[in-house]
Formats: C-alpha cells, structure tokens, sequence
C-alpha cells in the first residue's frame, strides 16, 4: 500500500501547484508532454538542476532519467521494483532504492553505476542526504542507515523495530525524524552522528507516513491508527502538541503552506484533508 499512498502524495502535490492557478487559468493549460515509460510509476519524480526529471518503474525496475521535453535521456536497470523516490546529492549524484535490497548511486551524465550496497530488504523508503552528504534510507529489514557517500560504506544502523517504509527528514539540527512498522514506539528521533536514539513516542500503529518538519521545528505525521492519526509533535519535547482523527489511516507525506496550513491525503477516502497551524 506504500506506493499507493506515493501515488496520491503525488497527485496532491500537482493539486498544489494547480491551486496557484484560478480555475479559469487552470481550463486554459495544455499538457506539454507524456512519456510511457514502460510501467506503474508508484514514487514521486525528482528533478536535478539542469530541469533533468528522474523517476523509477515498477514493471521495467528503472531508474528513468526524462528531459524537460518529455524525451528519454536514459534509463538504469535495478534488479527489483523501484518504489522508492530518488534524491539527488550536491553533486548531481542520484541515490535511489530498490525491491532488490540496494541502494544505488549513479552517475547523472551517462547514468552509470557508481556504487551499490545491500542494505538487507526491500527499500521503499526514499533517502534523504544531509548536509555533509549523508545518505539516510531506511528497509524493510527493521534498520534504518547512514551510508558515506564517498565509499558507500555504512556510518551507523539502528534497529527501529519494524519495517521502515517512511522517509527520514532532516532537522535544522541535523536531527533525522523517521517512522517504522513497529507496534509501539513507532516514531523516532535519531541522532546524527553515532544513530543513537534521541527520543521516540508510540503513535497507535505502524508508521508509514513521512513526517514534514514546519518552520517552528513542529513534526507533522500521520499513522495507521483507527482513532487518531494524524500528529503534530514538539521535538524539544516529544509530547504530542495535538492529534486528530482523520477518518482512515495516513500513509502519506504532509505538505506545508506558506501560510502553515498543512496538507495531507488519507488513506481510504483518499480525500485532501487541511488543517490549519
């Protein structure tokens, strides 16, 4: 179900660029482009800096690399499923995980290989890269890891307990805020430098759901709870600052507004839910 919730986070997140519009302006857009790109798109695409889209499949198990112009610049063979979203480092480097247990680094000018390393089970969660090129991901293997980008070597793991299908996200203090399928203490705040754990708190079921982190620091993050499950929580003191029923579980990620207002699609109702800071 994690790539259907990436499916919707996807389409919401077009809903948001599409809200900039009025819907008179919105009548008057064209498509400029498709690309059939072989199969199920199940992540959310990346975009490099010379406007470069990269995007997995889950039929053809590529890495899809896509020119503005919709053609393709070219596409790398994993050996499982890519459900993962792909996050590109300071460098251009594109890391992205697979249904095969590893995480790839490649090369954006001709998309070869530059590393691969096993990290134990399927990888759906989508990595992210911290200031000093950190590259955390987390696996269906319980662990979530940090990977030196230099020689793909692994700084630290740390059991979370369940598998981890959410994605980390970064603080200001290069704190990593991630989620497991753990029964209890499913929410986690890990520290940088050694993965030790910082705090973690018990949201009522698997946590599926990358958190997002608002200008105050707040975590925003949902869960598979039957009663609450969406959270906003304080990282300074990991209480809940509130909680609310949604309705159905939240798998996917929040977005946040400029104005605070939060943004986020629950799971069976599939419905755009929005809560006000």
């Amino acid at each position: 179900m994690k790539f259907v919730f990436k499916f919707l986070f996807c389409i919401f997140a077009m809903f948001l660029i599409l809200s900039n519009y009025s819907f008179a302006e919105a009548a008057q857009k064209k498509e400029k482009w498709q690309a059939n790109l072989g199969g199920t798109i199940p992540a959310c695409p990346a975009i490099g800096s010379d406007g470069t889209i990269y995007v997995g499949d889950s039929d053809t198990n590529s890495l899809h690399a896509i020119n503005p112009d919709g053609s393709t610049k070219w596409s790398f063979l994993t050996g499982g499923f890519v459900q993962s979203s792909p996050a590109i480092g300071s460098d251009g480097t594109i890391y992205v995980g697979s249904n095969d247990h590893y995480l790839y680094a490649i090369n954006p000018a001709d998309h070869s290989k530059k590393w691969s390393v096993d990290l134990g089970g399927v990888i759906t969660s989508s990595p992210a890269i911290g200031s000093d090129g950190t590259v955390y991901v987390g696996s269906n293997d319980h662990y979530l890891y940090a990977i030196n980008p230099a020689d793909h070597s692994k700084k630290w793991s740390v059991d979370l307990g369940g598998e981890v299908h959410s994605s980390p996200a970064i603080g200001s203090d290069g704190t990593i805020y991630v989620g497991s399928d753990s029964s209890s203490n499913n929410f986690f705040a890990i520290k940088p430098a050694d993965g030790s754990t910082n705090w973690s708190v018990d949201l009522g079921d698997a946590v599926k759901s990358s958190p997002a982190i608002g200008s105050d620091g707040t975590i925003y993050v949902g869960s598979d709870s039957n009663s609450d499950n969406f959270f906003a929580i304080n990282p300074a003191d990991p209480s809940k600052e509130w909680s609310v029923d949604l309705g159905s579980s939240v798998g996917s990620s929040p977005a946040i507004g400029s104005d605070g207002t939060i943004y986020v699609v629950t799971g069976v109702k599939n419905g755009i839910v929005i809560q006000r800071k």
